[in-house]
């Protein structure tokens, strides 16, 4: 194949902090979190061939991840503990609609390649832990160091979760992992 240089294209031109960002499914409409001049997380749709994102119709929220079908997994109500965001996980079609809300505390998820699963970092009694589907836990720190997840993303078979095992719960350092589904 012949190389192809990347090319950067700004998609918003507000101020504030992006916490969250994903492409769809359709390779032209890229969906983020952001906290714009001050007020609190939404989720933004922007058209690759479009000249500013729009808000999308939902409570405030972080998006968390994207299926291939266009389902949005959402933490909902989005708080910050340190440089880390947790937050009720939803579902909503991106098309629109009432999200549907899961469990509480939940700051980092992902969808199986199928889109009927989601791999998701919660907290639970001060500690994260990670979940594949939603309440199989396979990954508890006891305590101490190493005690914070982040970055969950399912493989594309479906099988194994790779994640961050962080040197505390407010870092964003620590280690990449990978989990099989038996844990």
């Amino acid at each position: 194949r012949a190389s192809v240089t990347p090319a950067f294209r700004r998609l918003t031109f507000r101020r504030g902090l992006v916490r969250s960002a994903r492409a769809a499914q359709d390779g032209q409409t890229v969906l983020f979190g952001a906290l714009w001049d001050g007020g609190p997380c939404r989720v933004y749709s922007a058209r690759m061939d479009g000249p500013e994102s729009h808000t999308l119709d939902l409570p405030d929220a972080n998006l968390l991840a994207i299926s291939r079908s266009g389902e949005l997994a959402v933490a909902l109500g989005p708080h910050s503990d340190g440089v880390v965001t947790y937050g009720t996980l939803a579902r909503v079609p991106m098309s629109g609609g009432a999200p549907r809300e899961m469990v509480v505390d939940v700051k980092f998820a992902d969808w199986s390649p199928d889109g009927s699963e989601l791999a998701i970092i919660r907290r639970v009694d001060g500690r994260d832990r990670l979940e594949y589907p939603v309440g199989n836990v396979l990954v508890q720190p006891s305590g101490g160091d190493n005690t914070g997840l982040g970055f969950a993303r399912v493989s594309a078979d479906g099988q194994q979760v790779a994640f961050v095992q962080l040197r505390s719960l407010g870092s964003l350092m620590g280690r990449v992992c990978v989990v099989d589904r038996r844990g």
